[in-house]
């Protein structure tokens, strides 16, 4: 992603970010949708029966000093304490990276000079839409909540959610967007929306930054390091 933005600057091209962030990630992911990806991505049955019955045949109770529930079903989720709830998250979003890669790709950011088309970089759960305006980043999540329906299971959770774009601003353009930096090459707010809300613009934050797998980003990109 800083090689993205850092990318644009250098070339004064478009470009439009989304960050995604989903409500409760691991938590969400019904044992069926885990089951039907490992079969679609060919893991041995032997394998797969496993681990579907380790994970539908979990129960628990809750226990307190003066209370205990009864022994309920644990219906879906991926527990982070299991060593393999990071291997089987990846495996169980994927199809919606798939959908999306089949549906959107016209809408990536094309960095022509590096040969390089970029149009959802995820780890795990942390998923960064890109392309090169709010117009086709409006789209491109769209068809990206389109796999979420799809999954029955994972949602967006839009306060979470942050956006960042730039590009070359023109006193004889009329446009509703409004640089952020005294400069014709600015930082803007892209104005995106989830569902009706309003994604925040990176620049908005308090401080203005946002972090992404371990780096931090500013609105206008100027010091990035990672923590």
């Amino acid at each position: 992603m800083h090689e993205a933005i850092k990318y644009a600057i250098q070339h004064q091209s478009n470009i439009t970010i989304a960050w995604l962030d989903l409500a409760n990630a691991y938590g969400s992911v019904r044992h069926m949708l885990m089951a039907f990806a490992l079969a679609w991505y060919h893991v041995p049955f032997a394998f797969r029966n496993i681990i579907f019955n380790y994970y539908e045949g979990l129960s628990g109770q809750i226990d307190t000093s003066s209370w205990s529930s009864n022994i309920f079903w644990i219906a879906k989720g991926l527990f982070q304490g299991c060593t393999l709830s990071t291997d089987l998250f990846n495996i169980s979003f994927q199809p919606i990276l798939d959908i999306h890669t089949e549906l959107a790709n016209k809408y990536a950011s094309n960095m022509m000079k590096a040969n390089v088309r970029l149009l959802h970089p995820t780890f795990a759960d942390d998923v960064a839409l890109v392309t090169s305006s709010p117009t086709n980043c409006t789209a491109s999540q769209r068809v990206f909540q389109k796999g979420l329906k799809w999954s029955r299971c994972f949602v967006l959770k839009h306060i979470k959610c942050r956006s960042l774009a730039f590009r070359r601003f023109n006193k004889r353009n009329n446009t509703k967007f409004i640089p952020r930096q005294n400069r014709r090459f600015s930082s803007y707010d892209p104005l995106l929306k989830i569902n009706g809300h309003a994604i925040q613009y990176i620049g908005d934050d308090d401080p203005p930054l946002f972090k992404y797998v371990g780096v931090k980003i500013q609105y206008t990109f100027g010091n990035i390091h990672s923590q």
